[in-house]
């Protein structure tokens, strides 16, 4: 607003401040309201999941606290056969014939694919 459009007596200039104060206030109570969805989003996008608590690994040595709890019992041990490996691709057996193909390559003189133009070729050694 510019100074014209200002009233001149106080009663006005205090009603219109007040709506403004009221105006500003009901914007900050969006503000915040906004501000705690972000968090919360945020929390449940991005806080350790229920799953991940940092007291979860004692959910299972109940075990290890029995044996702890009593020096005096024989563990019982079972031997476990190791596993072995697959193998991966076997190779092809001896018997089949083995075919030796070379495809030339360079039947057309190499060309830059920008400039086109003639390139060196590279070592036939390998």
């Amino acid at each position: 607003m510019s100074d014209d459009q200002y009233p001149n007596d106080v009663v006005s200039l205090k009603a219109l401040l007040k709506k403004a104060n009221q105006k500003i206030a009901f914007q900050q109570q969006l503000i915040d309201a906004f501000e705690e969805q972000r968090r919360l989003a945020l929390t449940r996008q991005f806080a350790p999941s229920s799953e991940k608590e940092a007291l979860q690994y004692r959910m299972f040595d109940e075990a290890e606290s029995e044996v702890e709890a009593s020096p005096d019992v024989e563990s019982d041990s079972t031997e476990v056969k190791a596993h072995q490996r697959r193998g991966g691709r076997r190779s092809l057996p001896s018997h089949l014939p083995r075919i030796e193909i070379r495809h030339d390559l360079h039947q057309k003189p190499l060309r830059c694919h920008r400039s086109l133009s003639p390139k060196a070729r590279p070592a036939q050694d390998f």
